[in-house]
């Protein structure tokens, strides 16, 4: 049969209205997608997914997907968490960039250093989802329990470190003492004074010689 329709067509390919017709593909099934696939103007974050549209309607999730990319040509987008400012937020934000901007000039930036801290989990949380084990047992009761038990603490273990960052470069990573409570104090007098200023005044220097080199170098 193949070989004769490439005999007769010199093509594999369909003829036009050949195959199964299409049945839920339908115009207006279509148009039922449409309304609900995607977000509502001025409504971001309300549009069905293709499980949700499988509930409301008797069109198959199979059939939504297709619907989306061959009818519709949507594309799908992975969404990103991000923290959420409200206006409030926003119009605070705005003021201090500004009181900063008054305060230093353009020329005065590589001065302005922002400092930060960031813990990090020694043991992150296992999903048991994705961890699988491959044995050629044919019973899981011969599998050794050792080999199917992971354990795991009831708290799981993290360190903090400290860093500043500012036009001219970054200080070192500084650890923070295991079960140090980092109050305002404890940052200004320890994490501060004795980690993070000595950086960023060696920083400062060395990015100062620097400048006066090239301008020498210019005037010269």
């Amino acid at each position: 049969m193949l070989l004769r329709k490439i005999d007769q067509t010199s093509s594999v390919s369909r003829k036009p209205g050949s195959g199964r017709p299409q049945s839920v593909r339908s115009e207006l099934n279509i148009q039922l997608v449409t309304d609900l696939i995607c977000s509502q103007e001025g409504a971001p974050g309300t549009g069905k997914s293709p499980r949700e549209i499988e509930k409301e309607t008797v069109i198959s999730r199979s059939s939504v997907r297709r619907i989306a990319q061959r009818d519709l040509q949507l594309r799908v987008f992975k969404r990103k968490k991000a923290h959420l400012l409200s206006d409030a937020d926003r119009k605070t934000c705005l003021e201090h960039c500004r009181v900063l901007l008054r305060r230093r000039a353009l020329q005065q930036v590589h001065k302005i250093w922002f400092s930060d801290k960031k813990i990090f989990t020694v043991q992150p949380p296992i999903n048991t989802q994705n961890d699988r084990l491959y044995d050629t047992a044919e019973k899981k009761l011969v599998v050794p329990s050792t080999w199917l038990l992971k354990g795991c603490k009831h708290f799981s273990e993290h360190v903090m470190v400290s860093v500043a960052v500012s036009k001219s470069g970054k200080t070192d990573v500084h650890f923070v003492d295991k079960g140090t409570k980092v109050c305002g104090a404890y940052y200004r007098d320890i994490l501060l004074k004795n980690c993070l200023l000595p950086d960023i005044r060696r920083q400062t220097t060395c990015t100062s010689s620097s400048r006066m080199g090239r301008r020498r170098i210019v005037l010269s």
